[in-house]
C-alpha cells in the first residue's frame, strides 16, 4: 500500500531533488549528534527551516483535482493586402514588419490572418499560437502576390462571416494593412453591414501620397521592369488615404499611416486596448494537488515541540 502511495507522489520542481542527498546526510549527522548530546530537538531545530525551504521548492504533490480554465482576451483579425500594388515602395515587406510589431504590442489572446486582393481567404484562423501565426505570415512573399485588383469588401466580408459564427462575441476587431487602392463593387453596402454588426475596423495605410511605380519580377526575384498601362505608361501607385479614412469613420474605427518608427502601431495598439477582454474558451484541466503545506505543518509542530521542551 505504501508502494502504491509513493507511485502517486509527484515533485513539481524535481530539479531540486538532488538537494535531498546532502539533506539526508545532514539529518543523519544532526540526529547522531543529538543522541550523543541528549539534545535531539535543539540540534535538529536549526535544520528545520532549511528542510522546509527545500520541500517548498520541490513542491511535493499527490492526488488529482479538476479545474476549469477560463481563457479571456481579445480576438483580432489581421487583413493583409496582397495585390500587385503592394510591391511598390516595398509596402508588403514593411506591412509584415508592422504586423509583428502590432502583435507584440497588443498581445491578443487570439489572432487570425486574412489575405486579400480581388478575393479573400483565411491564411491563418484565430489562434493562440503566435508562433504559428508568424509562420503563416512569413510565407507571404512576392510569389504570393496576386495580379488581380483589390477589393477590400472581400476581406471585411470574410471577417464578418467568421464573427457571425460567434453570436455572443461583443468585440469584433479587424486591422487592415493596405495601400487603399480599391475596386470593390459593394463596399458601401459592406461598410453598412460592418457597422450594424459591430465590426470595428482599424486601417494602416501603406505607401506614400506621391506614389511609386510597381516593380515586375522574373522567376529568380530580379526586377525586370515596371507595370505599365494599356498605353505603355508606367503605372504609379499611390496611397489612397482619403478612402481609408472614410472607411474607418463609417464603422467608428481608426486610421494611421505607416511610418518608420512604431508610433503608428502604438496608436493602433492603444485603440485596441480600449476594448474589453472576453472569455473565448473554457476547458477542464487535471492538476496535481500541492502538499508542501503538510510538511510546513510538521515543521511548525517540531518548532512548537522545541519551545515546550
Amino acid at each position: 500500500m505504501m508502494y502504491a502511495f509513493l507511485e502517486d507522489v509527484f515533485l513539481a520542481n524535481s530539479i531540486y531533488g538532488w538537494l535531498f542527498i546532502p539533506a539526508a546526510l545532514m539529518i543523519v549527522l544532526f540526529w547522531y549528534r543529538g543522541i550523543k548530546t541528549n539534545r535531539i530537538i535543539q540540534v535538529i531545530a536549526p535544520f528545520n527551516q532549511k528542510l522546509k525551504l527545500l520541500l517548498y521548492l520541490m513542491r511535493p504533490q499527490w492526488g488529482i483535482k479538476e479545474e476549469q480554465i477560463k481563457q479571456h482576451g481579445r480576438d483580432v483579425f489581421i487583413a493583409l493586402d496582397i495585390s500587385r500594388s503592394m510591391l511598390a515602395e516595398n509596402r508588403l515587406a514593411n506591412a509584415k514588419k508592422k504586423i509583428k510589431t502590432l502583435i507584440e504590442r497588443t498581445s491578443p489572446e487570439r489572432v487570425g490572418l486574412i489575405l486579400f486582393s480581388g478575393s479573400a481567404f483565411i491564411q491563418c484562423p484565430l489562434t493562440t499560437d503566435l508562433g504559428a501565426f508568424f509562420l503563416f505570415l512569413d510565407t507571404v512573399d512576392v510569389e504570393t502576390i496576386s495580379s488581380g485588383t483589390t477589393a477590400m469588401e472581400k476581406a471585411i466580408t470574410a471577417v464578418l462571416d467568421v464573427y457571425r459564427s460567434m453570436p455572443t462575441k461583443k468585440n469584433k476587431l479587424l486591422v487592415l494593412f493596405t495601400d487603399g487602392e480599391d475596386f470593390s463593387s459593394h463596399l458601401s453596402t459592406v461598410k453598412t453591414q460592418a457597422h450594424e454588426e459591430g465590426l470595428s475596423i482599424f486601417a494602416c495605410g501603406a505607401g506614400s501620397l506621391h506614389g511609386a511605380p510597381i516593380p515586375l519580377f522574373d522567376e529568380t526575384g530580379k526586377i525586370i521592369g515596371h507595370q505599365k498601362d494599356k498605353r505603355g505608361n508606367v503605372v504609379i501607385s499611390k496611397l489612397h488615404e482619403a478612402d481609408l479614412e472614410n472607411l474607418v469613420q463609417t464603422v467608428g474605427g481608426k486610421y494611421v499611416r505607416m511610418v518608420e518608427d512604431d508610433a503608428d502601431m502604438i496608436a493602433i495598439a492603444q485603440a485596441v486596448s480600449l476594448f474589453e477582454k472576453e472569455q473565448f474558451d473554457q476547458r477542464e484541466q487535471s492538476t496535481h494537488i500541492d502538499r508542501y503545506g503538510l510538511f510546513i505543518a510538521i515543521s511548525f509542530f517540531c518548532f512548537l515541540l522545541e519551545w515546550v521542551l
